[in-house]
């Protein structure tokens, strides 16, 4: 009998639609995939940028999301949204949550 070892999740870096993503991509019941790492990156073809976890394909946990004109916010997030504490930094200036 073969024993089937199975190997750790491999991080990949590859385009969805016309995004990019760098992280982990599970596998899934009847063949599903999803997103699932602690330390992702993401970018929108817009050029916002994504970096921290993603949890069952949602930006869930502490990150930081950094947009094309400068702006940036580093803390909690819910679903994707800022949710709980962190910074958001304008291109003006800094704001506290």
């Amino acid at each position: 009998k073969e024993v089937v070892k199975e190997l750790p999740p491999q991080v990949v870096t590859c385009t969805l639609a016309d995004n990019k993503f760098s992280g982990i991509i599970r596998e899934g019941p009847l063949g599903t995939q999803f997103l699932d790492c602690a330390d992702a990156k993401y970018e929108w073809g817009t050029g916002i940028k994504y970096e921290g976890p993603f949890v069952a394909s949602k930006i869930q946990g502490t990150g930081k999301f950094l947009w094309p004109d400068g702006a940036s916010y580093e803390g909690e997030l819910q679903n994707g949204k800022r949710h709980g504490q962190g910074v958001y930094v304008a291109s003006e200036g800094p704001s506290r949550y």
